[in-house]
């Protein structure tokens, strides 16, 4: 396995594992069935998305791991992307937090 594709496939689990915390831990249960429905279909498609360019595009991949605040040049486009993870990620927290208090 190349160095591209284990760093991608390090990089999806990791966002997986994020992803499953900022839905699960919220709701405070494991029974949120939503949230299992929203998991995995989107991981599902971000994996068979990632496996496909990893075999026809290695080079946009390679790219593409470079991404959030660090990897922008300008102060004003690390701002933004900053905030869009934010909000991103609260998101999340705040549909979990409307299952587990209704």
């Amino acid at each position: 396995m190349s160095s591209v594709a284990r760093r991608a496939l390090l990089g999806f689990v990791q966002f997986q594992v994020a992803l499953a915390g900022s839905l699960f831990l919220p709701a405070g249960t494991w029974n949120y069935g939503a949230a299992w429905a929203y998991w995995l279909l989107f991981g599902t498609v971000m994996l068979a998305t990632t496996l496909y360019f990893l075999r026809h595009d290695p080079g946009f991949v390679e790219r593409r791991l470079s991404v959030g605040p660090g990897a922008e040049k300008r102060k004003s486009q690390q701002y933004i992307q900053a905030i869009a993870g934010v909000l991103t990620r609260a998101m999340y927290v705040v549909a979990a937090l409307d299952y587990r208090f209704g």
